[in-house]
């Protein structure tokens, strides 16, 4: 689930199914909220017709500074998100519907994985929560929370 989102930890990687998902998730949201750790939202359900955009729709949502890269540039990605580890106080990536992108093109949500693991120990080294949530199965809260901006 989310319970650990707003904790610096080496299990940043979640994979989140609907049963999961409680009222709670608002209390963890206003924790983020009062600690400053951003919140990325993608609704892959945007992606299933061009799955190539995975990277791009990442880096704009946590609003990496050389975003939009073009197909495919992942390297660029961690790139961004390694700067982002000097300037945010954490960050927490939620990617809804991650299951219909797992269907469509799973090697971009590898690629996605990878980017992101190589990167998680500059977060994890100044003890700031980085995390990667792929909402596996639909929840409408998950939207309500963290889909505003």
């Amino acid at each position: 689930g989310y319970s650990d989102i707003v904790r610096s930890t080496s299990a940043c990687v979640h994979f989140v199914e609907a049963r999961e998902v409680d009222e709670e998730l608002l209390e963890f949201k206003s924790e983020l909220d009062a600690a400053r750790i951003s919140c990325a939202y993608v609704d892959c359900r945007q992606l299933i017709a061009n799955p190539e955009g995975t990277c791009d729709a990442v880096a704009v949502a946590i609003g990496a500074e050389h975003a939009p890269y073009g197909e495919g540039h992942w390297i660029r990605l961690l790139d961004d998100m390694i700067s982002l580890s000097v300037k945010l106080p954490g960050l927490v990536v939620v990617l809804n519907h991650a299951d219909e992108l797992f269907d469509v093109d799973r090697s971009k949500v590898f690629d996605l994985l990878e980017s992101f693991l190589i990167q998680i120990h500059h977060w994890l080294g100044k003890k700031k929560p980085c995390h990667l949530c792929f909402q596996m199965s639909p929840h409408p809260l998950v939207a309500e929370v963290f889909g505003k901006h």
